[in-house]
């Protein structure tokens, strides 16, 4: 099916600029979200392994690509056991 969308200038600038952070052409990146909201709507359609791993893969994306530093003495024995000084 082919569709004719007319968007707004900053809807289509936002579009355009989320197609190319995702490394996808504008056409493709505007199907993938349409089907990703139709599906959204249909609890019982079932993912396919290639929609849940994009899914688990955006989700492992947001995630800070950096743990937070740990102070020197939290692997400690004494932070482990109470007793242990």
């Amino acid at each position: 099916m082919t569709l004719t969308l007319n968007l707004p200038p900053d809807i289509e600038t936002m579009l355009c600029a989320d197609a190319a952070s995702n490394g996808m052409d504008v056409t493709a990146y505007a199907s993938r979200l349409l089907d990703e909201a139709i599906r959204r709507h249909q609890p019982d359609a079932v993912a396919s392994d290639d929609q849940w791993e994009c899914e688990l893969r955006r989700f492992i994306d947001s995630l800070p690509r950096r743990p937070a530093p740990l102070p020197p003495n939290a692997t400690h024995r004494s932070s482990f056991y109470e007793d242990a000084a």
